[in-house]
C-alpha cells in the first residue's frame, strides 16, 4: 500500500479568467510536513483529438500556426469541448468545423491528463471512422488551417521524425496503435499498470520485429521515402 495521501485544501481562492483557462489559487497542507503552501492551477475545459480515418485508412490531419511556438505545425483536429458536450460530440463538431469531413462510428480511444501537475483537465482521443469530405471548414477569427490526408504508416513516420512533435497527438498515436493491436478498452485504459496487458505484448512484438529488422541491415526510410516503420532510427 502506498504511503503518498492527498493534500488537504484550506481553502480555494479564484483569481484571473483568460477566456481559454481560468487561474486558482489553493492553500494546502503537505501531509508529511505538515506546512501549508499556495499552489496555483489551471483550471479549462477538456479537449478532444481526433483520429479521423477515411475507408482507405489514410487520416485527416490539419496545419495550422501556434502561437506558443510561433510556428506552424503539423497535427490532427481537436479543440475545446463544449459545455454539456459528450466526447464523441465535440470530436465530430470539431473535425467538421476544422475540416470538412464527417463520419460515422465515434468512440473514445483513450484519455489522458495533459499535465496534471496544475491543469485541471481532460483531453480524449476519439476515433471516428469513413470520414468523407462534406462541405467546406467553417473556420473561426482566429484560425487558419490546411487539411492534408495521409497513409496511417506515414502518421508513424511524421512522429518518429519529429514533424510531428504536440505530445497529445503523440498521444493519441499510441492509442490508434493500440486500438489496431486489438486491445479492448479496458485494456487500453489501464495499460500503464496491467502486467501482460495487450499493450505491453503489442510493443514487446514490435521491438522484436525492430530487432529482427536490423539484424538483417533494414533500414528506416527517410521522410520523403514510403513505407517508413515510424520507428525512429538508431543513432
Amino acid at each position: 500500500m502506498s504511503s503518498i495521501k492527498p493534500w488537504c485544501v484550506l481553502k480555494s481562492q479564484p483569481l484571473n479568467d483568460y477566456k481559454i483557462f481560468s487561474t486558482r489559487r489553493d492553500c494546502v497542507v503537505s501531509p508529511r510536513t505538515g506546512e501549508t503552501h499556495d499552489v496555483y492551477v489551471l483550471e479549462g475545459a477538456s479537449w478532444v483529438n481526433v483520429l479521423a480515418l477515411t475507408k482507405e485508412r489514410q487520416i485527416v490531419l490539419v496545419q495550422q500556426y501556434r502561437h506558443g511556438l510561433r510556428e506552424i505545425t503539423w497535427e490532427i483536429p481537436g479543440g475545446v469541448m463544449d459545455d454539456g458536450e459528450t466526447p464523441e460530440a465535440g470530436a465530430a463538431r470539431e473535425l467538421l468545423e476544422e475540416t470538412g469531413y464527417q463520419g460515422i462510428n465515434a468512440r473514445v480511444l483513450g484519455k489522458v491528463h495533459p499535465n496534471p501537475a496544475f491543469q485541471n483537465n481532460v483531453c480524449y482521443t476519439i476515433l471516428i471512422e469513413d470520414v468523407q469530405l462534406v462541405r467546406a471548414p467553417r473556420l473561426d477569427g482566429m484560425e487558419d488551417i490546411a487539411v492534408k490526408l495521409t497513409t496511417e504508416e506515414e502518421f508513424g513516420c511524421m512522429i518518429a521524425d519529429g514533424r510531428i512533435a504536440h505530445g497529445l497527438v503523440v498521444v493519441a498515436d499510441f492509442w490508434r496503435r493500440l486500438w489496431r493491436a486489438g486491445a479492448s478498452p479496458r485494456q487500453r485504459m489501464t495499460a500503464s499498470d496491467k502486467k501482460g496487458s495487450a499493450s505491453m505484448r503489442f510493443f514487446s512484438q514490435r521491438s522484436r520485429r525492430i530487432t529482427a529488422r536490423r539484424s538483417r541491415n533494414q533500414r528506416t526510410c527517410p521522410p520523403s521515402e514510403g513505407g517508413c516503420s515510424g520507428v525512429p532510427p538508431r543513432r
